[in-house]
């Protein structure tokens, strides 16, 4: 056989071995994330099963935050990984061209076939669960009409001196540059979400013989986030279904104790759009109007974004001391936020951080490996 008889077989054989490295590699990341599958592929059957129960058309919810996941947050954190990249081949990596540097720390990143796979795996989780949990949420006051908004209410009273929290709260930040500052903040959750998302795909397990009865911070973050989303914003939300101060008139529109407050944030908006009214104007449109489209599903306690933020602090003091108190300050910052722009209840947060570390304790225990 010729030479170039021999280099056309290898070359044939190129594509095949490589497809067959990816579902190696591939079915690797699926067992080490098959907890994380499993959650996730069970709250998507169920977000079917029930809306079909209940006559509801599903997509909606699912495809408002896939574009604003697709159109808003990837060009965003995508840009600026790629900037920053190049900042740090420029000044601190100075071997060589620039763009030699660049082109290095590509390959080596995307030739990583497990790494690869594994970011893969993860975001399609993700990106399934939330959206079956998108498709839930909008169900919560057909299962359980809204009951516990006066009960939070006065529990938030009882706890914080007889004052509703937002009036403790209103001399610090109740300026125009407080109020659009946190709510920058609170925006910002989004963002944040999914670097985490991102940092726990691409993250290589520890092999340190101190973190043997551990598991990797990447795996336990996604399954703790994946589980307060469904039993705390889905079974909990739902057992004690309320819709929050900014939408306390849908409750009781004859005696809103929130009328003050939601006067400031809405003459705020009509001066310059404040992002949390635009977003409660669109929920309370979803709300009163099914099917017009946008974000979908009223919720108070617990808080998610509480919840959440409280994950990002777990999993931050994982990775490093100065993540760990960065993502207290923005959690602490998440959880003013919550209170001040009228989206939740005190006691919403407090049970938000509550579930946070049920979650991260429970997800812990189910991938902990067995002590040697």
């Amino acid at each position: 056989m010729s030479q170039s008889s021999t280099t056309i077989m290898q070359n044939n054989k190129t594509p095949l071995r490589w497809m067959s490295n990816f579902g190696h590699h591939l079915l690797q990341s699926m067992g080490h994330h098959r907890a994380l599958l499993v959650v996730s592929v069970l709250t998507w059957v169920l977000a079917q099963a029930l809306n079909n129960y209940f006559g509801r058309t599903t997509g909606g919810g699912t495809g408002y935050y896939l574009t604003v996941i697709f159109r808003d947050i990837l060009p965003v954190l995508g840009g600026g990984a790629l900037v920053v990249t190049v900042l740090k081949a420029v000044i601190f990596e100075k071997s060589g061209s620039p763009l030699q540097v660049l082109i290095g720390k590509f390959r080596s990143w995307f030739l990583d076939m497990s790494r690869v796979t594994n970011i893969l795996v993860v975001i399609a989780a993700m990106i399934l669960g939330i959206g079956g949990f998108s498709e839930l949420k909008p169900l919560i006051h057909f299962i359980n009409p809204y009951s516990w908004d006066m009960a939070f209410m006065e529990l938030d009273r009882a706890l914080h001196f007889g004052q509703d929290p937002w009036r403790l709260l209103d001399p610090i930040f109740g300026s125009e540059f407080g109020t659009r500052t946190i709510n920058f903040i609170y925006n910002f959750w989004f963002y944040i979400i999914f670097v985490f998302w991102v940092m726990a795909a691409w993250a290589k397990p520890k092999t340190s013989n101190v973190d043997v009865i551990k598991p990797d911070w990447g795996r336990q973050f996604t399954l703790a986030f994946m589980l307060c989303w469904v039993i705390g914003g889905l079974f909990l939300a739902t057992l004690w279904s309320s819709m929050g101060p900014a939408f306390y008139d849908l409750v009781d529109p004859t005696n809103n104790p929130f009328d003050a407050q939601m006067a400031k944030l809405l003459a705020l908006d009509a001066n310059n759009s404040l992002w949390a009214i635009n977003t409660q104007n669109m929920l309370r449109a979803s709300y009163l109007t099914p099917g017009v489209g946008g974000p979908e599903g009223i919720s108070a306690m617990p808080s998610i974004h509480n919840a959440t933020a409280a994950l990002f602090v777990f999993a931050g003091f994982r990775i490093n001391k100065f993540t760990g108190w960065l993502m207290t300050i923005f959690s602490a910052c998440i959880l003013i936020g919550s209170v001040h722009l009228a989206w939740h209840y005190a006691i919403d947060g407090y049970a938000g951080i509550l579930i946070a570390w049920a979650g991260w304790w429970g997800a812990g225990r189910i991938l902990r490996p067995a002590r040697p």
